[in-house]
């Protein structure tokens, strides 16, 4: 009786380790240095505005063991430092715990090309900085991008089409996938309309440059996710649930008749 009650727990054992395995989930494949910082607004060249206002959005990408950011700030053509507030939020990217963001109008922009440089700073003094140029042609016709797919919605295919439109008659476009590189995005030309392919489960922001003739380029992004297992689950955890439950009849019956017998023996004896 030992030994089978030893089967038994190794069993048990095993259709725990099974039950876990079904929760795991592939990670956002997205590595890049933590921390480090972006400027999202203005996008990267080519960009130009139309009028002397110009926004500002600056992303700063956190780990929870990293220091405590301290403050934000930047400085346009060298001109003395304007500070920003910034909030915080929790980050599902790979490898980002959580992420800071400030946004500014910087207005009164006189026309031509500009440089501004961004910094951040923590509570141990440690200070990082990109930088990002743009130019203000009065003449200048922003480009309008809607992007029409994907939407900011959990997938369950790996496989999603990306179509947009532009204004103006479309010329090329590229996309590339955020938090990016301490540098810049990892950008692919397109034609036109496509499909991403080879996503893995994870959430993602796309980021799409888009550029027409006449007009320049501009860009558009928006967030969405991919959970491959959603669509599956709740037939694999049927499977699972009437499997076990076969499994635990069949071990429930065979106690059961194994102990009759033992002590029907066991009543026999004188």
């Amino acid at each position: 009786m030992k030994r089978l009650y030893a089967v038994f727990a190794v069993i048990f054992v095993l259709m725990l380790i099974g039950i876990q395995a079904v929760e795991v989930s592939n990670a956002n494949p997205y590595y890049f240095p933590v921390p480090s910082m972006k400027i999202i607004s203005p996008p990267d060249p080519p960009n130009r505005y139309e009028n002397s206002t110009v926004s500002l959005e600056v992303e700063v990408y956190m780990r929870d063991e990293s220091s405590k950011l301290q403050r934000i700030y930047y400085s346009l053509d060298g001109a003395p430092s304007v500070y920003l507030d910034f909030t915080t939020t929790r980050s599902n990217s790979y490898n980002v715990d959580y992420t800071a963001n400030a946004k500014a109008d910087m207005e009164n922009i006189s026309e031509g090309s500009h440089k501004i440089v961004a910094y951040s700073v923590d509570v141990n003094g440690k200070v990082m900085s990109t930088s990002r140029t743009f130019s203000v042609d009065s003449h200048y016709q922003v480009t309008v991008i809607k992007i029409l797919s994907p939407l900011n919605i959990t997938y369950s295919k790996k496989e999603i089409p990306l179509i947009f439109t532009v204004n103006g008659e479309f010329k090329n476009a590229t996309y590339g996938f955020l938090p990016p590189s301490t540098t810049r995005v990892n950008v692919t030309a397109i034609a036109g309309n496509t499909t991403l392919t080879g996503l893995s489960d994870g959430f993602y922001k796309i980021l799409l440059y888009a550029f027409a003739d006449d007009k320049g380029g501009s860009r558009a992004y928006l967030e969405f996710t991919v959970n491959s297992t959603q669509a599956n689950n709740s037939l694999a955890l049927e499977n699972s649930t009437s499997f076990i439950i076969i499994v635990v009849v069949i071990v429930t019956v065979a106690i059961a008749s194994i102990s009759l017998v033992y002590f029907k023996k066991r009543k026999e004896k004188p």
